[in-house]
Parts: C-alpha cells; structure tokens; sequence
C-alpha cells in the first residue's frame, strides 16, 4: 500500500496564546515526540493524516488521547484563488489528504469545484468518499481499475478542462504527476499551482535541505510550499524528485 501499512487521521488541539488559529490550508508542521506534560490555555482543532510506516511512525500510533506531542509550524504560504471561478483540484496518493481540506473551503468561498482524484489502488484512493460526499462528480481513478476509471490521474482531465472552461489548476500529489498537470495546463494556457514536498529538516531556511531552482537558492519550506506555473518552469528538479 504504497509502502505504509496503513493511515490514521488524527484530531488534536494545538494550543498558542490567546488561542488564535495561525493554520490555514496547506500549512505543514513538524510532528515529535515529546515526554514533558504542559497544561495550556488557548487552544484550536487541527487534524492531520499519518500513514504508518514500520520504524519510522509507528512510534506515534502508540500515543493514547490525552498524550502529548511536539508541534513546530506552520510552515508554509498558501492557496491564492480569490480571482479564479472555475476551479479544478487534481490530487494524487497521500496528496488528497492536503486537498480535501482546500475543497470545503473552496465550496464555502462560493467557487466552482472539480475535482479528479488517482492511486495505485483502492486502499491507496484515500478519501474518496468524503470528497464525493462534497462533489459528487469527483472522478477517481486507479491504476489497476478497482475504484472509477483505470487510467492515471492526469489522463481525464484534459476532458474536465475543455468542458468546464476551467481557469485554474490546484494540484497536489507525486511529482511526475504535478509536472504532467503542469505541461497540460501550459498547453491549455491554464495557471497551475502545486504543492511541493521535499525532505525538511529546520523548516526556517537554515539547513538547505529543501531548496530548489536553478542555483538551488529557493527554500520550499520558506519560500512554498505552493509555487505557481511561472516559478515551477524554473525549477529543474521539479518531476524528478520523488520526496
């Protein structure tokens, strides 16, 4: 299952003072272990997704409610759609879970949503359902043709681009599959913005773990994590890189 052994969506109160909300979609946090108990004031709901993966998480599927972890973030900028009005969010494995969230905002904010979801297979085709619940025309696709069309992601929608006049493109998912979106969008002269993932070990532009572009002088996690059409063709690694 696309090497974890399985998922679970945590929900946590995240406390700072004055118990004002500094998430917003697409914001990412560094998750640790913590053994000190604190007894904090403020607080706000936050819910993440955690596949488990042997040696590496599963430490944190041991935690019961009320356990305490360490939070640092968010780290991030964020979505900017205010202008678009037809809008079409193509995600991809475990970059659903970022998106989900972004699609009940969108339909709160009055936008014209769709929506094509892919995966290897039906376990790895994560909220399928909630996303349906929301659109009811969302297109899923597997690879192996277990849940909605087989094909990969990308191959659809062309389609939903032609028919829905769309004029922009959200993605979020594997790399190859982002700079596919991005090569159909350039075709159609459609904007794009993506969200990228790299390895990030500060999560402040300190250590250069995460930068990209062509002298490597962009920090993802300072400067992302969402880059538009324009900055994505400037990033040589953009496609190839696989974390």
């Amino acid at each position: 299952m696309n090497g974890f052994l399985s998922l679970n969506i945590f929900s946590l109160y995240s406390f700072n003072e004055g118990g004002q909300s500094s998430f917003s979609v697409a914001s990412f946090l560094s998750v640790f272990m913590i053994s000190a108990k604190s007894t904090p004031t403020g607080h706000q709901f936050v819910q993440f997704s955690q596949p488990v993966h042997k040696n590496k998480t599963s430490k944190l599927f041991e935690l019961r409610e009320g356990d305490s972890i360490g939070i640092r973030g968010p780290f991030r900028n964020s979505f900017n759609y205010e202008n678009a009005k037809n809008i079409l969010v193509v995600g991809g494995g475990m970059g659903v879970t970022a998106l989900t969230i972004l699609i009940e905002s969108l339909r709160l904010n009055k936008k014209k949503v769709f929506v094509a979801i892919g995966a290897k297979d039906e376990p790895s085709l994560i909220f399928a359902d909630r996303l349906i619940d929301i659109i009811p025309n969302t297109m899923c696709t597997t690879e192996d043709g277990s849940v909605g069309k087989k094909c990969v992601v990308t191959d659809p929608i062309k389609d939903i681009i032609e028919k829905e006049n769309v004029d922009l493109i959200i993605t979020c998912g594997p790399e190859i599959m982002m700079k596919r979106v991005l090569e159909i969008a350039d075709s159609k002269n459609i904007e794009i913005q993506a969200s990228l993932e790299r390895k990030m070990k500060c999560g402040v532009d300190l250590c250069g773990s995460c930068c990209v572009g062509e002298k490597n002088d962009i920090s993802v996690c300072k400067d992302g994590l969402i880059f538009n059409s324009t900055q994505l063709k400037t990033f040589p690694q953009f496609g190839s890189c696989s974390k």
